[in-house]
């Protein structure tokens, strides 16, 4: 639908760095119509790995988040932080899952 959006709620867990450096990309979306409420929103990059790390985490992976993946990369065809994203997913241990994702997605 046109007028639908749909959103996953990522709670921060803990104080490590890669959730310090999510918060410290964080985005303000403004919500239509008003001027100074809003919300705050990961970065497209870090919505990537987040999705990846719940992917890993199911067994047999979780096709929900990888579709999730696949439409984050494709939206934002060109215009990502791939060295942002290749520094975390060695520390995340998700190099080979984006490797997929992104000639899957066509990147």
């Amino acid at each position: 639908m046109p007028s639908m959006e749909k959103a996953d709620i990522f709670v921060m867990g803990s104080d490590d760095p890669f959730s310090t450096s999510v918060m410290s990309r964080r985005q303000l979306y403004r919500v239509s119509g008003l001027t100074e409420e809003g919300i705050y929103i990961y970065s497209p990059e870090d919505i990537v790995l987040q999705k990846l790390s719940w992917y890993k985490l199911t067994p047999d992976g979780s096709q929900k988040q990888w579709m999730d993946v696949l439409g984050v990369l494709k939206v934002q065809l060109g215009s990502l932080d791939l060295a942002y994203m290749n520094q975390w997913t060695l520390t995340l241990q998700l190099t080979d899952l984006l490797s997929r994702a992104l000639l899957q997605s066509g990147y």
